[in-house]
């Protein structure tokens, strides 16, 4: 039998799960000086939805002299004139083997210092006036997680480079090479614009992944919607804004949540995909590899993204034998004994960095 939960017992297990996240975050960062990295990930997690700025505001109306923060966090729009509900549960048990009045005068006094450095670090203001400019890189087998200063985040797959500027206007992204996942914190003052080759996705606040290919380039958008437009010719990676060119783009589309998109010179198919098969392509977020009767050619592809060795088809025969599994990502040689144990596939490895696949 499934069990049932009532709307408002879920929206309570949530704001619980919240506030014990909040206290976490007090119990993380008190006893040392936050880094610039503790900080992101702090107002990472104050973005993620409006309940998680409700209750910081509840807690911050139970402080003294907190106006300019809070009005700094919450827009006057969202400012309400009944005083915010007091919320001690949670605070109580973390400091329950201290008197109420010292915890709460401790607790204040850091919170206030954590949120008014992570408001003016990261304020829409203050990213006005700063010009940020980095580059990610990943290693053949990596995996690297990025949180940019707005709350967006990348994921990059194996042997991935970005360029990543951010100016007044716009948030500009070079995926030079590779694949990488995208995550767009909403501003829609600000679009999300990323360039692979000739393609240039906007997005405002969605997720998608973008796979530069040697000859096209693959999106996949798991959330929201992305507009495409494929340009006459590759900006360089210096380029200050993509809006223009948008506009001036030969063909444009629009993709939505489950759909998946190929391009070249022009767009070559936009398809729906089922969730098992979006899982299956996003497996290496999780370090994964999923094959499904896949061919043996678009395997030994996948691998070779993954490890320094070369591994090449001698036999043409075998080149559209079906195979299946699911392996870790940094895990080739259970893959190669996988193909030999069960796939009856010779494996032979010449050299260091190069291997063989005919058939036994």
């Amino acid at each position: 039998m499934s069990k049932i939960v009532n709307i408002n017992d879920s929206e309570e297990i949530n704001r619980a799960t919240i506030e014990a996240e909040a206290s976490a975050w007090v119990v993380q960062l008190q006893d040392a000086q936050p880094t610039q990295e503790d900080i992101q990930a702090f107002q990472h997690w104050l973005r993620k939805s409006p309940l998680h700025r409700q209750i910081f505001k509840e807690f911050a109306g139970t402080w003294n002299d907190m106006d300019v923060l809070s009005d700094l966090v919450f827009p006057v729009s969202e400012q309400n004139s009944s005083p915010a509900k007091v919320r001690y549960p949670a605070i109580v048990s973390m400091f329950g083997m201290f008197q109420f009045r010292y915890a709460m005068a401790s607790l204040s006094l850091f919170v206030v210092l954590i949120t008014f450095f992570a408001v003016w670090q990261y304020s829409p203001n203050h990213l006005v006036q700063q010009q940020f400019t980095a580059q990610y890189n990943t290693e053949i087998g990596e995996l690297k997680q990025v949180f940019l200063p707005d709350g967006s985040e990348i994921l990059l797959n194996t042997k991935s480079t970005t360029n990543v500027a951010y100016k007044e206007d716009v948030r500009i992204i070079h995926l030079v090479k590779g694949e990488a996942h995208f995550n767009v914190f909403h501003d829609s003052t600000k679009p999300f614009i990323v360039y692979a080759g000739k393609v240039l996705i906007e997005a405002v606040g969605t997720a998608f992944t973008v796979y530069r290919k040697q000859n096209s380039v693959d999106v996949i958008v798991t959330e929201g919607q992305v507009k495409v437009a494929v340009l006459r010719k590759a900006p360089g990676i210096t380029a200050e804004s993509g809006l223009e060119l948008l506009e001036k783009a030969d063909t444009i589309t629009s993709i939505i949540e489950g759909q998946r998109a190929v391009f070249k010179d022009k767009i070559e198919l936009v398809e729906k995909i089922e969730l098992e098969e979006i899982e299956k392509k996003l497996s290496w977020q999780n370090g994964m590899l999923i094959f499904d009767a896949d061919r043996l050619e678009d395997v030994v592809a996948e691998i070779n993204r993954y490890t320094p060795k070369k591994i090449m088809i001698l036999d043409a025969s075998i080149r559209d034998l079906k195979i299946g599994g699911y392996f870790k990502v940094r895990d080739i040689d259970l893959i190669l004994d996988t193909l030999e144990a069960i796939f009856n596939i010779k494996v032979n490895e010449v050299s260091e960095n190069l291997i063989y696949l005919s058939k036994k």
